[in-house]
């Protein structure tokens, strides 16, 4: 399958390595401790060659947007609600002021 997508094979791995972590979304739960969960972070990022911190924020866009849809507003649960601040129809993600609060 991966010959027929529009994706070179370091893309490919890329893309891999950010859904097959389920680090942040641990460390939210609180069933991982930050450091912990930087150390799976940083494993998961394999071979890549890419500087952590801009892996760290790739990975907390896409958690960020996978979050947000398991919202009660997005026809989810409302058990994630917590992490969302809302400002009428705008949702703003509380995720990061979470990170640096602990």
């Amino acid at each position: 399958m991966w010959p027929e997508l529009p994706f070179n094979t370091e893309e490919l791995e890329f893309v891999i390595a950010l859904i097959s972590s389920d680090a942040i979304g641990e460390y939210f739960q609180e069933k991982s401790s930050i450091f912990e969960t930087k150390k799976r972070i940083l494993q998961s990022m394999g071979n890549l060659r890419i500087e952590p911190r801009h892996y760290f924020k790739l990975m907390m866009t896409y958690y960020q947007c996978d979050t947000a849809a398991y919202t009660a507003v997005a026809g989810g649960l409302k058990y994630l609600e917590f992490l969302f601040e809302y400002q009428g129809c705008e949702r703003k993600c509380l995720m990061k002021m979470k990170v640096f609060s602990k």
